[in-house]
């Protein structure tokens, strides 16, 4: 899902750096690699709640976080940014939500271009009418007032966003008509643009369909302004998915939507990313189980892709991932980054009977993929949230959490591995240390997702993640930065 061409693609690259670090034991070559900063920077003051942090970094090094924190006075959305020098800023405050209600301020998403212009979006409102918000900010300059992006009285939720160097965005979401005191019936994914100029349009539905709980739709978008999505979308049950998509050209309308993966027995598809490249080439990843109860059963997962040709047409699914131990044991959560000339890496995490270990394959522009190679030794301990991000190069940077376990030589916390495009990847480095064993990675990952990492065309990279302050419930976001 990542691309160098989206915000929050290019923030996951970062993450992934990070992640490829943490490898021990390699196929191939060794790669070299610069050096995370290992002194990690708290850039938020400690507050009650924090949601997703997402970052994203430009071509010179500057870097943009947002998240949501709970404060004395309501839910606010704030953000920090980094100068190229490696400064950061004070914590500012992109909106602020009033008072207590049962609907967060959350999962702020940002998009950056290789100049430094920000885009964030995020959800406002209550648990009747939330709303996708958006504000913009040069580089070196403040945050405009926030825009409304959704309309009418769905709730809306799951925003995405993607931007290319021109400045021109597109936001997906998922929508769901709210009838009397309660959120039923047909829910829709949605989309808004935005010009070079800054100006967004009226938003539009892509697809309507008969989802129940959010399908979390994906987005990118090519220097030309060709953008991709995709999304999931649920049986009447709610038990099993296909995976949709639809394309738009440059200042066109969005296409109808085809079925990337159609349910057979129990497969669902799951947990989407998607990416295009600047010759119009996208690719996907998401996640398969063939068993209904998601994931839940040993050897019933794996990790499957599909590619759109220029033309606009889908390759049938392929499997992607291999494990020594069969099928994947546990949710995979593949994480995906393609650089503009469609080179790609797709990374996950896998539970095998001989301990988890972090995955990943490489994918050469209009190639196939290769078979995936071993980032991490098998360990008694655990593995969390890999993430990864790709250079102009091809260079490959991946970051995940880690516990020591039985095998020990690492501290728990953050570490990461690299890899040049289709080689081995590196040995193992720290990032962070974060005491407490697993507790204290759940607690550092906190309860909205993982570690987000981007990384920009010369390979700088960036990480963020929350981190609970010992002995308190409250958090603060971190970052450490790699260049």
């Amino acid at each position: 899902m990542k691309s160098q061409l989206t915000s929050t693609q290019t923030l996951r690259a970062v993450v992934a750096l990070a992640a490829l670090a943490l490898a021990g034991a390699c196929a191939g070559p060794a790669s070299a690699a610069p050096a995370w900063q290992k002194s990690t920077l708290s850039i938020s003051t400690p507050a009650a709640r924090s949601g997703e942090v997402a970052v994203a970094i430009d071509d010179v090094g500057g870097a943009v976080a947002v998240w949501a924190v709970d404060l004395p006075d309501g839910e606010a959305i704030q953000s920090a940014s980094r100068e190229p020098e490696g400064v950061w800023s004070a914590p500012v405050e992109l909106t602020l939500v009033s008072g207590t209600s049962s609907f967060s301020s959350s999962r702020p998403k940002v998009a950056i271009t290789a100049a430094g212009e920000a885009v964030a979006v995020w959800v406002a409102g209550d648990s009747n009418h939330g709303v996708v918000e958006s504000a913009s900010r040069p580089r070196g300059g403040v945050w405009s007032t926030p825009v409304t992006l959704s309309g009418g009285s769905a709730l809306s939720n799951h925003p995405e966003i993607a931007i290319n160097d021109s400045g021109e965005a597109v936001v997906v979401w998922h929508a769901e008509q709210v009838h009397g005191r309660g959120y039923v019936g047909r829910g829709f994914v949605a989309s808004a643009s935005r010009s070079s100029s800054g100006a967004w349009s009226a938003p539009e539905a892509i697809d309507m369909e008969r989802a129940f709980t959010a399908p979390r739709p994906m987005v990118s978008i090519n220097s030309a302004g060709e953008a991709v999505a995709v999304w999931e979308r649920e049986s009447r049950s709610g038990a099993a998915t296909a995976l949709r998509s639809a394309a738009r050209p440059p200042d066109g309308v969005w296409s109808a939507p085809v079925t990337l993966s159609r349910r057979r027995g129990d497969h669902v598809s799951r947990s989407p990313e998607i990416a295009i490249d600047d010759a119009g080439e996208a690719v996907a990843v998401w996640e398969g189980c063939t068993d209904v109860r998601l994931g839940f059963v040993p050897d019933s997962n794996f990790v499957r892709s599909a590619s759109r040709s220029p033309d606009g047409r889908w390759s049938p699914p392929r499997r992607v991932s291999a494990s020594p131990d069969g099928n994947l044991q546990g949710r995979p959560f593949p994480h995906l980054a393609v650089n503009a000339t469609g080179d790609a890496v797709v990374v996950w995490q896998d539970f095998g009977d001989h301990g988890p270990t972090i995955m990943g394959a490489s994918r050469l522009a209009q190639r196939d993929w290769a078979r995936p190679k071993r980032i991490s030794r098998r360990s008694w301990g655990v593995v969390m949230g890999p993430d990864v991000g790709i250079d102009a190069a091809g260079e490959a940077r991946v970051v995940w959490g880690r516990e020591k376990g039985r095998n020990g030589g690492f501290a728990d916390g953050l570490v990461g591995a690299s890899s040049p495009l289709g080689g081995g990847w590196s040995a193992t480095t720290g990032i962070a240390d974060i005491p407490g064993g697993e507790r204290g990675l759940l607690e550092a990952y906190g309860p909205h997702g993982f570690p987000e990492v981007a990384v920009n065309s010369s390979g700088e990279a960036v990480a963020v993640w929350e981190r609970q302050v010992p002995g308190t419930s409250l958090v603060v976001i971190d970052a450490a930065v790699l260049s």
